[in-house]
Parts: C-alpha cells; sequence; structure tokens
C-alpha cells in the first residue's frame, strides 16, 4: 500500500544576521529581533493557509521565571515555567497587514503575558483546574478544534536565543553546531530560533510545520534558506 504523506515536515534553516536586522528594521522602532521574526513567521502561515484555513493563530512562549521571582530565586530552578499568549487574524487579513502592524500586535499580546501578575494568576488557574489535564489554547488555533469549517493555521514559536552553546564544552571542544527537534503531535506547528554557535548574529533555526507552510517558506528569497553546506556551522 501507498505510504500516506506527512502531515508535518522538519526543518532545520540558516538565518543571516543582516537578515534578522532588516526583519526588525522593517517591524519599527521598539520592535525585538524575535517580535519581527514572529511577525514575518505569521504572514507566512497566511500565505500557505489551505481554503479550509480562514484564520491564523500565532502563539510565542514567555518564561515565567523572572516575572513570578524578580529577585532571581527562581533562576536554579530546573523544569517549566511557561504561558503562551497567542493572537489570531483572519489569513485573507494577515496577507494584507504591513509587517509592522503585525509586530506591533504580537508585542502587545506579549508583554501583557510578560507580568508577574500574569503568571500568579496561572498559576492559581492550574491549581484550581487540578487533576483535570489541560492545553494552551495556541496549540489549538485560540479555539476548539472540531474540525468544522473555518479552521485554523496554528503555530507556536519558542526562543532558544539565550541558549549560550557557544560556550558549552564537555570536554571536547566547543559545539560547532546545536538545535533542536520537537516533533509534537497534532496541527500545530512549532519554530524555535537558537543563536548559531559559530557567533556572529545568525541563527539556526527548526522548524516542524504543515508541508504547505514549508513550501512558503523556501519559496521566498530571503529568511529561511537551508544550510548548503556545513561552512556556515564553522
Amino acid at each position: 500500500a501507498t505510504a500516506a504523506p506527512p502531515t508535518a515536515f522538519n526543518r532545520i534553516y540558516h538565518v543571516a544576521a543582516a537578515d534578522v536586522a532588516a526583519l526588525q528594521a522593517s517591524a519599527g522602532p521598539g520592535r525585538t529581533k524575535l517580535e519581527a521574526f514572529t511577525a514575518h513567521l505569521w504572514q507566512l502561515y497566511s500565505r500557505a493557509a489551505t481554503p479550509r484555513q480562514d484564520s491564523c493563530c500565532m502563539g510565542v512562549v514567555v518564561d515565567g521565571r523572572g516575572r513570578l521571582r524578580p529577585d532571581g530565586a527562581m533562576r536554579p530552578y530546573f523544569g517549566n515555567v511557561l504561558t503562551i499568549p497567542y493572537g489570531a487574524f483572519g489569513a485573507a487579513d494577515l496577507r494584507d497587514m504591513a509587517l509592522a502592524d503585525v509586530a506591533d500586535d504580537v508585542h502587545r499580546w506579549v508583554a501583557e503575558a510578560a507580568t508577574g501578575e500574569h503568571f500568579q494568576g496561572l498559576v492559581d488557574w492550574v491549581e484550581a483546574q487540578r487533576p483535570e489535564p489541560t492545553v494552551a489554547r495556541a496549540y489549538i488555533g485560540g479555539g476548539d478544534d472540531d474540525g468544522s469549517e473555518g479552521e485554523t493555521a496554528s503555530c507556536v514559536v519558542s526562543s532558544g536565543l539565550r541558549l549560550p552553546f557557544g560556550e558549552v564544552d564537555f570536554g571536547w571542544g566547543r559545539p560547532a553546531f546545536a538545535s533542536y527537534h520537537f516533533p509534537w503531535p497534532g496541527g500545530a506547528g512549532y519554530v524555535m530560533p537558537m543563536p548559531s554557535a559559530r557567533g556572529g548574529g545568525d541563527w539556526v533555526v527548526y522548524v516542524h510545520a504543515a508541508p504547505e507552510v514549508v513550501k512558503v517558506m523556501e519559496q521566498e528569497p530571503t529568511v529561511f534558506r537551508a544550510p548548503v553546506s556545513s561552512d556556515i556551522f564553522g
């Protein structure tokens, strides 16, 4: 029997520092590199949306350690203290928006979640739900995914840009390359930018996404570039 086509691809891309800087400049003053990158990715999702997907949802993982305890007491905590704020737009509307407007929206909902008050409320809510399982709405497009008409293309961005991979040494030298692999089940995409181990501001970006999204990424002239050789890894 013929195997069913894959529902998601896993890819690793090289994103040059100059392309990251160009995105940030296009996103407008006061926007971070990650906000600009997320806005660009969100618009790529809108271009890849199928006829059944009339909206696109984008989430960003926000770390709560420093928000819950600004004194640094949670810095050595081993485990996740995360929230995933998200935004949603109609696919057609998102395609027509300027990158700066999309980045403004990303900044708004990330800033709303990046507070101690938000995380304390989240902790209280989780305690109240126990032992019932819960799931972040960003995974399911911001609402219930019941397979009806009006599906949502969704993705979550998790930043590994603060992880100092270039400084790690287990005794046989520093790494030439570091990336991620997280092919989670379900229909939501997952994208994780990480610093290139060689430094210089370049990124190595792991992508778990639907085939149509990967196709749109690889058709654009800049930003998402498949490594053509090992030279970019140092």
